[in-house]
């Protein structure tokens, strides 16, 4: 009888976990065959016409620059309806909406109520070039780690089984495997230890964990929740929270290309896809940034205050101990919950204030118009400009989108380099000898428009420099650069799928 009335629960628990998504795609189903199919044929010509006019008018008169309203511009004019339609679709949402202004409003009040525990204002003042804006954070003598392959697991199995009194994280993919399956052990035995242990998911990234794990952590006490689900409120997709983080006891983090599952150190073998990937260990009181986002997102998630006390506020943001005498951290978070477009701001500033070098990894390589333009002139001006892109694609329509850009920077002196037989991950940035950025944002229209992101700027740390530097000029070893005239020359039916596959940049 007790196991039957477990079940229930556990029936209700799922039902109340995936229903608004159920909801959502069903009504964007039928939306689709309503404007595509039915609407088409019953109102004829003059409605298509009027509805891209609309369209094309609501565009131009949105708060963004040209240079980001230019490939929506194309795509509605090449596919009139369709293209009309998607910016209806997605398009639109990249504006600010009602729930996301709330959001944004109530996170900058928790963020200036506890901003002598998660920021040090005077350092972002006195740091010279640096980008401020209401959500970044600063923080001095911080111990970051550059680490890759197992190294990660293991670093983070050791850390989370000294975890005394929370345990966060905040993942866009998990998955059940024998990588994973340690990890999830350790937090159900810290769950009934009396561990808080918290689990905030992204619905999109989690479909593929298995029910019977999700109610195995939370029977064993793990708090578990998917983003942005609470009663009532529009569930939108289309902003994913792309987020991966991993805090301890608010003293110990982990922020990078990570998800939760074997493919970030193994790949896939079905596929034959090798795998690269980096994450970032930071201990100091730089993690109070990670910390801070983590309990707004779940705050935003659950409806439930976590910050309403100074016991538990002391207990997030603890005092801990300068680690090393050199570097300043600089959080920053995106998103719709904000008010600026910060991480291509940022990029943008550290592209022109650079002097010698630009080293970027990127999966995907689908800049805005203006840092692409950035990057090239950077180039011309003799700094030394270089990108990896993966050798092998995860996504071929998405890998074919980023090789579109690929013949531009070449001619401007950009150096392009494809990881042989590698699919890489990261997202990592290093401006000259005294700035790097690490997090979760691609170099692409999602991550600067739709997804919720973050990055850490790391500035003056020779150390984290020199071991990211390295890291670089080994990937560049494994890697072929490509030439411009060769690149030039490649199969006319290659051109045609990238002009074709560019005019959906906006989606990619």
């Amino acid at each position: 009888m007790k196991l039957s009335v477990k079940k229930k629960y556990r029936w209700k628990r799922k039902l109340k976990r995936y229903r608004h998504m159920f909801q959502v795609y069903a009504l964007y189903i039928l939306f689709l065959l309503l404007a595509l199919v039915f609407l088409p044929i019953i109102m004829g010509l003059t409605f298509q016409i009027a509805f891209v006019v609309l369209a094309l008018l609501y565009l131009a008169f949105t708060r963004r620059t040209i240079l980001d309203k230019f490939s929506w511009f194309i795509m509605i004019l090449i596919l009139p309806f369709f293209g009309a339609f998607i910016f209806a679709l997605i398009g639109t949402t990249q504006l600010k909406s009602r729930v996301f202004s709330r959001k944004m409003m109530a996170d900058k009040r928790y963020r200036l109520q506890y901003k002598d525990q998660i920021t040090n204002e005077m350092i972002g003042h006195n740091l010279l070039g640096h980008f401020s804006t209401g959500a970044a954070l600063f923080s001095e003598g911080n111990q970051i780690k550059c680490m890759v392959g197992m190294d990660v697991y293991n670093a983070l199995l050791e850390d989370i089984k000294r975890a005394k009194s929370s345990i966060h994280i905040e993942m866009y993919i998990t998955r059940l495997d024998e990588v994973t399956l340690p990890l999830f052990d350790i937090l159900k035995k810290k769950a009934r230890s009396g561990v808080d242990v918290r689990f905030l998911g992204d619905i999109v990234g989690h479909l593929f964990l298995r029910d019977s794990e999700i109610e195995a952590l939370i029977d064993s006490g793990v708090e578990f929740t998917f983003f942005n689900q609470r009663k009532g409120r529009y569930l939108d997709h289309f902003h994913v929270n792309h987020r991966k983080a991993i805090i301890i006891d608010g003293s110990i983090g982990y922020c990078g290309g990570y998800n939760l599952g074997r493919e970030y150190i193994y790949g896939y073998e079905k596929k034959k896809l090798q795998w690269f990937d980096a994450m970032f260990r930071i201990e100091g009181s730089g993690v109070s940034g990670l910390q801070m986002t983590f309990l707004l997102d779940w705050c935003f998630s659950t409806s439930y205050i976590l910050l309403d006390s100074k016991k538990m506020a002391l207990a997030f943001f603890p005092k801990v101990p300068i680690k090393v005498e050199n570097g300043i951290t600089q959080m920053l978070v995106e998103g719709p919950d904000c008010e600026k477009t910060a991480l291509k701001e940022l990029l943008r500033k550290l592209i022109v204030r650079a002097k010698k070098r630009i080293y970027i990894t990127t999966p995907y390589l689908i800049p805005t118009e203006d840092i692409m333009a950035d990057l090239k002139l950077a180039a011309h001006l003799g700094i030394d400009v270089r990108i990896i892109i993966p050798g092998v694609p995860d996504k071929k329509m998405v890998y074919r989108c980023s090789e579109s850009y690929i013949e531009s920077f070449l001619e401007a002196g950009v150096k392009i380099y494809k990881m042989d037989g590698y699919f890489v991950h990261s997202k990592l940035y290093l401006f000259d000898d005294d700035i790097s950025v690490f997090g979760t944002m691609n170099l692409d229209m999602r991550s600067l428009f739709l997804n919720f992101e973050q990055a850490i700027v790391q500035y003056q740390d020779k150390q984290l420099n020199i071991e990211i530097s390295a890291l670089f000029e080994s990937l560049f070893d494994r890697s072929t650069q490509l030439v411009y005239n060769n690149w030039k020359n490649r199969p006319w039916h290659q051109k045609f799928q990238e002009i074709l596959l560019r005019i959906f940049a906006p989606l990619f």
